[in-house]
């Protein structure tokens, strides 16, 4: 079988139909339970492993960091303010807004 699959030149999206359908229409009754089972098989591993690597536990778990030792961290040299300059227009329409705001 392996041999056969090697020769296939398929996408993975074809074998997955292909495999649906003989899982629907060609498969026998013995066929289709074992298939079931496995299928859900799977589902049960795959979400087992999904519980491992995204763990709710330790999502929102506190971290052994302080805040004080991350603000150490930080650098503080580029903390100064910048000046946003307004453009003439924009000078001009907040001028006209004041007038008719008074």
């Amino acid at each position: 079988m392996k041999y056969i699959e090697e020769k296939q030149n398929v996408s993975l999206r074809t074998k997955y139909i292909i495999a649906i359908l003989f899982r629907d229409y060609w498969a026998t009754e013995q066929q289709r339970e074992k298939i079931s089972k496995k299928e859900k098989w799977d589902m049960i591993k795959e979400e087992e492993e999904k519980k491992k690597k995204y763990n709710p536990d330790n999502i929102f778990h506190k971290s052994n960091i302080s805040h004080t030792d991350y603000k150490e961290n930080i650098p503080q040299e580029n903390n100064a303010l910048i000046e946003v300059k307004e453009n003439i227009f924009v000078k001009i329409v907040n001028k006209i807004k004041k007038f008719f705001l008074k």
